[in-house]
């Protein structure tokens, strides 16, 4: 069982568990090894809208289909390869089986 331990961060880093930036005199979950983390993850941006399925992901640069945590912590999307960051991270259900972090061309 990894031992976390509370800190207030000195400097601007990136969460271990969603990715997203921390800040300057954010709580933090420290562990050595394992890095910081928020101690509540904010929420990635979910559009509201039903997005369009696109099951034919043979074209995609990473097919595969992960877990909404792992999607989370996606840095590229999906389908085209572009850097995400937290404000452009958008996560696609697959029909209920797993999701896609995509850029929000592909969103």
């Amino acid at each position: 069982m990894i031992e976390y331990r509370e800190i207030t961060a000195k400097f601007q880093g990136t969460c271990s568990e969603c990715g997203e930036l921390t800040e300057i005199n954010d709580t933090l979950l420290w562990s050595k090894g394992n890095g910081a983390k928020h101690k509540e993850c904010p929420q990635v941006y979910l559009p509201s809208y039903q997005m369009e399925i696109d099951n034919d992901y043979s074209n995609w640069k990473d097919k595969q289909s992960h877990t909404y945590k792992e999607a989370q912590s996606i840095n590229n999307c999906q389908k085209c390869n572009v850097s995400l960051s937290g404000k452009d991270r958008y996560l696609r259900g697959d029909d209920g089986i797993g999701f896609r972090a995509v850029c929000e061309e592909h969103s």
